[in-house]
C-alpha cells in the first residue's frame, strides 16, 4: 500500500472513530442514522446512506469519497449484494443466508476469505436496519442460515456502541 493510501486509511479511520463519539452522545444521536452507525462500526461501505442519493454513478461516488479504503468491505462488494437481494426481492423470489453465501464460498465466485461470513451477516444487518426489504424476505433468508447470523434480524441497540474501540 502507497502513502497516499495509508494516510486516507488512517484519515478514514480518524472520521470512523469521529462518527462513533458523535453517535455515542446522547444529545446527537439525530446526527447519523443507525444503521449508518453500524455500518461504520463495522467497516462496511455505508452505500444506502453515503451519498443520501445525491450521487448514482460509481466513479462519481468513489471520486466523492476519499475514504473508501477505510472499509474493510468495500463499495463494490457490498453493492453487488444488495443489488442481488434487491433483485430478488422485487422478483418476489426466496434466498436463504446459506443459498447467498454458498456461491461465494464454495462455487463460481469463490472469495476464498475467512471473513467472508462474518462479511455476509455484517452486511445484511446492515440492510435490515435500514429497513431494506420486507418481513417476509428476512424471515426467509433467515430460515436456513447458521446460529451466528441470528443477529441479522435483531433490533438496534444502544449497547452496540459500547464495544467498539
Amino acid at each position: 500500500m502507497d502513502d497516499s493510501k495509508v494516510m486516507l486509511r488512517a484519515l478514514g479511520e480518524i472520521r470512523r472513530l469521529a462518527i462513533i463519539n458523535a453517535a455515542s452522545q446522547p444529545q446527537r444521536t439525530h446526527i447519523y442514522p443507525r444503521p449508518h452507525v453500524y455500518a461504520i462500526i463495522h467497516r462496511i461501505y455505508p452505500i444506502l446512506d453515503e451519498n443520501r442519493g445525491v450521487l448514482t454513478d460509481r466513479d462519481d461516488i468513489l471520486n466523492a469519497l476519499p475514504f473508501t479504503e477505510a472499509y474493510d468491505v468495500g463499495y463494490e462488494f457490498v453493492k453487488e449484494i444488495y443489488d442481488l437481494l434487491d433483485s430478488i426481492w422485487v422478483n418476489r423470489q426466496e434466498i436463504t443466508f446459506y443459498q447467498l453465501e454458498n456461491p461465494y464460498r464454495f462455487g463460481e465466485k469463490n472469495m476464498g476469505t475467512a471473513n467472508l461470513r462474518k462479511d455476509l451477516i455484517a452486511i445484511a444487518r446492515y440492510f435490515f436496519l435500514h429497513g431494506a426489504f420486507d418481513n417476509g424476505f428476512w424471515n426467509n433468508f433467515m430460515s436456513n442460515s447458521p446460529q451466528e447470523a441470528s443477529v441479522i434480524t435483531d433490533p438496534w441497540t444502544e449497547e452496540e456502541l459500547l464495544f467498539v474501540i
